[in-house]
């Protein structure tokens, strides 16, 4: 904690998978490509797994 009081964040991780084998799919690179112009998504550990974050916030709201 900070001087300036308490902070919150948002972090999502989704696993990307094959719609019709159900099994994981390599796919980060594309959806990152397709995603680049928003802030707060990035790439996850693996390349199925995308990862999206909010900013530092200092209210619920």
């Amino acid at each position: 904690m900070d001087a300036g009081g308490d902070t919150v964040g948002v972090e999502e991780e989704f696993v990307l998978v094959d719609p019709r084998s159900g099994t994981t799919a390599a796919a980060a690179p594309r959806v990152l490509d397709l995603r680049a112009d928003e802030p707060g998504v990035m790439a996850g550990f693996l390349q199925f797994q995308v990862e999206t974050a909010t900013a530092v916030c200092r209210s619920l709201s």
